[in-house]
């Protein structure tokens, strides 16, 4: 049925990033018992993805024809049969908030080569289904927030605005708090550390169709410790971030798009459609495209133009090394919790044990559209949503391949007005597509 069907070729560049709010985003909503049992699983053998526009629901027949289509692809890419697909389970209870509905699906069974090749590019875009396709893990993001309010597109000042916040007395110290503690600087002079994390600053923007802007704010996180840096991203989303030349920066609450489910752009500047070759639907068009898109009230007063065709994805522009080069090859550290009393003071997805140790190395999906300005010095890992380089104790709950995805709690809600889709991670300079 899908023999003659070949997939999107992947861009120069890789495609974009599918940025996240929060360590455990994807497993919003979810089972417990559904990530305990996925989280079971032997090492590489299980992968977790996201269906373009998938949307939870209990339409049997509906489901049906997903996991057929999931099926018929998976079996031609890794060349196995024998493996389950498991759609999303929502937790028992009062029913959540459509956005905090799981979409989460998972395949499990396969062999590590299975495994392997499907992580091999990520994103797998045919004409009857697109996947998104992420290594069974939970990592820390880049993304920080999203940011409007800002009257010119100038990344520079934007990013100056920023930094006044973060070389505060109070938020300088608690940065070095917090590196000092990480163990992947272990050794590291401090202030070479912390100097790091602050040269890892980058923005993005994009102007939507009214001409107001907004930009995404990635960095390196300083930390490990989920809950610590749930604390800190919590403390910067409520702040205002003044520039005294351009406006003050006010941060938008994070909505995720309802196709590739990254906060890094509203529905309608969803950058995969406009990947060369892209065969999937856009936002709203259904998981087989047979769907008009409906219009979201929160971008009711935006139009669905770009502010230039040529600007899908950022440029590099930023002084040093980007951390966000929109190649798969740019990674973050894979969020490790450790035990008691160390990174992560046991911590966990919300109902998972922790398995047998494993080393993890990072994967996912890369690449952003917008504007960015910044830079970064070499020294550490990419700073990116998904995977990285690791070593795991017996806590760690990473299956060898980085990524991020998880449940749990937002790190902090945002200021600012409602409306519009946010961020991913990102970094400084323009990307390519």
């Amino acid at each position: 049925m899908y023999e003659d069907e070949e997939p999107t070729d992947v861009p120069d560049g890789g495609f974009p990033t599918v940025y996240r709010d929060d360590p455990e985003t994807s497993l919003r909503g979810m089972a417990r018992d559904w990530t305990r049992e996925i989280w079971s699983d032997a090492p590489g053998t299980d992968v977790l993805l996201d269906v373009f526009n998938y949307q939870y629901s209990e339409d049997d027949a509906f489901n049906r024809r997903v996991e057929d289509t999931i099926r018929g692809h998976v079996e031609r890419i890794t060349g196995e049969s024998v493996f389950d697909v498991v759609p999303p389970e929502l937790e028992e209870g009062p029913r959540p908030r459509t956005r905090e509905l799981p979409t989460l699906w998972a395949i499990r069974g396969l062999t590590p080569q299975g495994t392997a090749r499907l992580l091999e590019r990520g994103v797998w875009s045919f004409p009857s289904l697109t996947l998104l396709i992420y290594p069974r893990s939970v990592t820390i993001p880049s993304w920080l927030f999203m940011v409007e309010g800002f009257l010119r597109d100038d990344d520079a000042k934007i990013r100056a605005a920023i930094m006044r916040v973060l070389e505060e007395d109070e938020m300088r110290a608690w940065i070095v708090r917090m590196v000092g503690a990480s163990p992947e600087f272990a050794g590291w002079p401090i202030e070479r550390a912390v100097q790091e994390v602050m040269d890892s600053l980058r923005i993005e923007t994009l102007q939507l169709g009214n001409g107001n802007y907004i930009s995404n704010v990635i960095m390196h996180s300083p930390t490990r410790d989920v809950r610590e840096w749930r604390r800190w991203v919590a403390h910067l989303r409520s702040r205002r971030y003044r520039s005294f030349s351009i406006g003050t920066g006010r941060v938008r609450r994070a909505i995720p798009c309802p196709g590739c489910k990254s906060v890094g752009h509203p529905s309608h500047l969803c950058p995969f459609p406009a990947t060369r070759g892209w065969n999937g639907p856009s936002p709203g068009q259904g998981v087989f495209g047979d769907k008009r898109p409906k219009d979201d009230p929160s971008l009711a007063p935006e139009s669905t133009r770009r502010r230039n065709p040529s600007n899908v994805l950022p440029r590099p522009n930023g002084g040093g090394r980007s951390y966000q080069s929109g190649r798969r090859d740019n990674r973050h550290p894979s969020y490790t919790p450790s035990r008691e009393g160390q990174d992560n003071q046991g911590y966990r997805p919300w109902g998972v044990p922790g398995p047998t140790p494993s080393r993890g190395r990072g994967g996912g999906t890369s690449g952003s559209r917008g504007r960015g300005n910044g830079g970064a010095r070499g020294g550490m890992r990419g700073s990116s949503h998904s995977g990285g380089y690791g070593r795991y104790d017996g806590d760690s709950y990473t299956d060898g391949h980085g990524g991020s995805h998880g449940r749990g709690r937002e790190g902090g809600h945002s200021g600012g007005r409602g409306g519009g889709g946010h961020g991913r991670e990102s970094g400084a300079g323009r990307h390519r597509n």
